[in-house]
């Protein structure tokens, strides 16, 4: 899961960065947090790597925080959006973009936990992997996908839902279709 903080007030970000990464560390879901001071580069970096969810501030210097969501929209439809701000004059423009939800600062402990729960809900699982070596690389191979293992000569053969026949080198069987 990746999460932005933008917000222009370095105070505002690290507070809210702080409560986040302990609302999730409580979760036992693994973020990567990135934080911008503006608009223009939130929108620089989402360009490269999408954000499951952004934490925009509307009132910034240089582009707004609602002006960074319209803008995100042409390309992100799926980036959760969450506005943090102190007032409730824009509380309408929010469900424009199609808003998760409107924190009005100072918010409280409490609802930012429910703002956390929520955005677990709506964000996919990860699939759960094993991680294994085929040739003195790593490879993440989904549980889903296997079928069975199977013990021979000091290998272990890993058989998926490829259903291929042939022998990956190493040490497992439809892998690497």
């Amino acid at each position: 899961m990746r999460i932005a903080v933008v917000d222009d007030i370095a105070k505002e970000r690290t507070l809210l960065l702080k409560r986040l990464k302990k609302q999730f560390a409580d979760h036992n879901v693994l973020v990567d947090f990135s934080e911008y001071e503006n608009g223009e580069d939130f929108l620089k970096a989402a360009e490269k790597n999408s954000f499951t969810v952004a934490f925009l501030d509307i009132y910034m210097t240089g582009i707004s925080g609602m002006e960074a969501a319209r803008e995100l929209r042409k390309s992100d439809q799926t980036c959760l959006l969450v506005f943090t701000t102190t007032s409730t004059d824009h509380a309408l423009e929010g469900f424009q973009v199609r808003a998760t939800h409107y924190l009005v600062k100072p918010y409280t402990e409490d609802t930012l936990s429910s703002l956390v729960e929520e955005i677990l809900a709506r964000t996919p699982k990860p699939d759960k992997y094993i991680t294994v070596k085929v040739n003195g690389s790593d490879v993440q191979l989904p549980l889903k996908d296997i079928v069975y293992a199977e013990h021979f000569s000091h290998m272990i053969y890993i058989h998926t839902v490829s259903q291929k026949t042939d022998l990956v080198p190493v040490f497992f069987r439809g892998l690497l279709d």
